[in-house]
C-alpha cells in the first residue's frame, strides 16, 4: 500500500498533520509500515469483517430483521439500509467489505474477486433502473429497450463465481490471520455470531432440512457451543472496544436460559416441528443480534451504560 501510488491516508489524522505523519511513518521504499496500519484500525472493524463476509455469503441474512410502522413506501421514501432489496443490499455490503478490508492491504487481491462480481450487479441494477426510465419516457422506441436489454446481458452476474470470489477471501482472510490470535477470533466471532441466529430458520414447504428444525437452535445455544463463542469473545481482546465482550457474554447466557425453560413453547410436544410462536422467538433473536452488533462495533447509538444497567451487570 503505497502513498503515493494508492493515495492512501492515515486514518484519524486532520488534514494539517496528515502530511506531517506521512512524512514520519513511510519507510524507505515509501510504504506505510504494517504495524502503523493495524495501530489506526478501529476495535470492533475485524468482527464486523466476520459479520460481513457472512451476510455476504448467504442470501438470507441480507433480507431486513426489522418490522417497520409504518411499512416503508419506496413511492415517497428513500430506503434505509435495512429497507434495500436483496440486489441494492449485495453492492451496499460490498461497499462495507471495501471499507473494512482498507486496513489490510494484503487482502486486496482477493477482495478485488469479490468486487468484480458486485460491480456486474451493480451495472445491472443501473442499466435496469435506466430501461424503466426510458420505458417510462419513450415508450414506442423500441431501440431504448434493446440497447437496456443488451446493456444487462453485459453485466451478467454470476451468483456462483461470487459465492467462489467470497470464499477465496475467506480463506486469505483466515491465512492472514494465522499469526494474530486476536484478530482470527474476533473474525470468526463475527461469523459464529450471525450463524448463530441465521442458521435455525423455519423452512418454507418443500425446503426442509436439519437446520430448519428447533433441535438446530437448541444445540446452537448449547453449553458446549456457547462456551466456542465465549472464548472467541474472550479471545478477541483488544479488537473489540471495552466492556463489550461481557455485555453480550450476559445476552448470550441470558437466550440460553430463556430456551432452556421456554423450549416447550417453542416446540410441537413430542416432535422437532417449531410451534406456531416460533417464528416470533426467531425473529426477536435476528433483531437481538443486531444490538449485540452494534455494541461490537461501538456503535455511538448504543448506550454501553444503559445495557450494563439492564443486564444487572
Amino acid at each position: 500500500m503505497s502513498v503515493s501510488d494508492e493515495g492512501d491516508q492515515f486514518p484519524g489524522a486532520m488534514p494539517g498533520e496528515q502530511e506531517r505523519l506521512t512524512a514520519v511513518i513511510v519507510e524507505e521504499d515509501g510504504r506505510l509500515p504494517a504495524a502503523m496500519l493495524r495501530a489506526a484500525q478501529p476495535a470492533g472493524a475485524v468482527f464486523a469483517l466476520g459479520w460481513v463476509m457472512a451476510q455476504l455469503f448467504d442470501p438470507r441474512r441480507r433480507v431486513s430483521v426489522t418490522a417497520h410502522t409504518p411499512p416503508f413506501n419506496p413511492g415517497t421514501q428513500l430506503p434505509l439500509v435495512a429497507d434495500l432489496a436483496a440486489d441494492p443490499k449485495l453492492v451496499f455490503l460490498a461497499a462495507e467489505l471495501s471499507e473494512l478490508l482498507q486496513w489490510f492491504p494484503h487482502l486486496q487481491r482477493p477482495l478485488r474477486q469479490v468486487i468484480a462480481q458486485t460491480n456486474k450487479k451493480k451495472a445491472a441494477i443501473e442499466a435496469e433502473n435506466l430501461a424503466i426510465a426510458e420505458a417510462a419516457a419513450q415508450a414506442d422506441d423500441v431501440r431504448h429497450a434493446e440497447a437496456a436489454t443488451a446493456a444487462v446481458a453485459e453485466a451478467a452476474f454470476s451468483e456462483s463465481a461470487f459465492l467462489d470470489a467470497v470464499t477465496g477471501l475467506h480463506q486469505a482472510v483466515l491465512d492472514h490471520f494465522a499469526d494474530d490470535p486476536e484478530r482470527l477470533s474476533a473474525y470468526q466471532l463475527g461469523l459464529s455470531l450471525s450463524d448463530l441466529v441465521w442458521l435455525p430458520l423455519i423452512a418454507a414447504p418443500g425446503e426442509e432440512s436439519p437446520a430448519s428444525r428447533p433441535s438446530a437452535l437448541f444445540g446452537l445455544f448449547a453449553r458446549p457451543h456457547l462456551a466456542t463463542v465465549h472464548t472467541l469473545l474472550s479471545g478477541a481482546g483488544t479488537q473489540l472496544p471495552s466492556g463489550a465482550a461481557t455485555i453480550v457474554s450476559r445476552s448470550l447466557d441470558n437466550w440460553a436460559d430463556w430456551i432452556d425453560v421456554n423450549s416447550g413453547r417453542i416446540r410441537t410436544p413430542g416432535a422437532d416441528v417449531w410451534s406456531e410462536r416460533a417464528d416470533v422467538v426467531l425473529s426477536a433473536l435476528r433483531v437481538q443480534s443486531w444490538v449485540w452488533h452494534s455494541v461490537l462495533i461501538a456503535d455511538p447509538a448504543v448506550a454501553v451504560p444503559q445495557i450494563r444497567k439492564s443486564l444487572d451487570i
